[in-house]
């Protein structure tokens, strides 16, 4: 679970467990997008962040209102991530970081 604050001591037990399985879905989908580094947000899938966080999709859709309101809170949790995760960030935006990195060769040199 993550580290308690200050502000987690005044939320309620149902406050709480709403927290942990949006973090946890979105931990999910941070999850799928590491195990397929080419595949764009796009690709992550309300059925399948859900059955890997363990819960039902009814609980994923109890968070968002569509799948498209969850990638895009995906793609804001990993842009303020570590350098591991900012990588699979732009993997997951479409981006190849080493051809961003390295100009391409013409047959001229």
């Amino acid at each position: 679970m993550a580290r308690e604050t200050a502000a987690d001591e005044t939320l309620n037990d149902r406050q709480r467990a709403a927290r942990e399985s949006r973090e946890r879905l979105l931990r999910a989908g941070v999850e799928l997008l590491e195990e397929n580094l080419t595949s764009p947000v796009r690709n992550v899938r309300a059925v399948e962040a859900a059955e890997r966080a363990g819960y039902t999709t009814g609980a994923f859709y109890n968070h968002w209102k569509n799948q498209t309101e969850y990638r895009e809170e995906l793609r804001r949790s990993l842009s303020g991530a570590s350098e591991r995760e900012a990588a699979v960030a732009e993997l997951a935006d479409g981006l190849r970081p080493d051809a961003r990195r390295q100009p391409r060769r013409t047959a001229d040199g």
